[in-house]
């Protein structure tokens, strides 16, 4: 990924781990992608949950800075190691790539659309509250409220179910 894309070396926490081959916090964020990638597989047969799930996670990587057109990217990487990965056991043939260029397109088909609603939120919350006295306004009357969250909490839940 990060041969073909240095820029986005500025998203991982692992940055500074040099050389990156050696990185610890590469190996474990790697291991949570291919976790991600497996939850993925699993859910192709239930799309319906697979959908919010990853919608969920393009949310979640806006927060991180990830941009939509970065998707492509990390679809090359993922293509490449399941390459790298599969042509060991001899199995990774035309066949089997596009039937992971297919899964990915689905998956980007989903999350590229996510990471743009939710930069266009971002943008707009940033813009309404962040500048704006409201921010003030509701982070110190939400420090008020955090001196009893419990109670707070019941009032939420009891208004709900009047």
């Amino acid at each position: 990924l990060f041969a073909e894309a240095p820029h986005l070396l500025r998203l991982f926490a692992f940055k500074q781990e040099l050389p990156l081959e050696h990185s610890a916090g590469l190996r474990k964020h790697g291991l949570r992608v291919m976790k991600m990638v497996g939850a993925m597989v699993g859910g192709l047969s239930e799309v319906a949950t697979l959908i919010p799930q990853l919608e969920m996670q393009a949310r979640l990587h806006v927060v991180r800075g990830v941009k939509a057109q970065e998707l492509t990217a990390f679809g090359e990487s993922l293509m490449h190691a399941l390459e790298k990965g599969l042509a060991k056991h001899g199995v990774w043939t035309q066949e089997v790539k596009e039937a992971w260029e297919d899964a990915w397109d689905g998956v980007q088909s989903v999350m590229e659309p996510a990471l743009l609603n939710a930069s266009a939120e971002v943008a707009r919350l940033k813009r309404d509250l962040v500048g704006s006295d409201l921010k003030h306004l509701v982070e110190a009357t939400w420090k008020l409220i955090e001196k009893d969250l419990d109670a707070h909490g019941m009032k939420f839940f009891l208004k709900i179910f009047e």
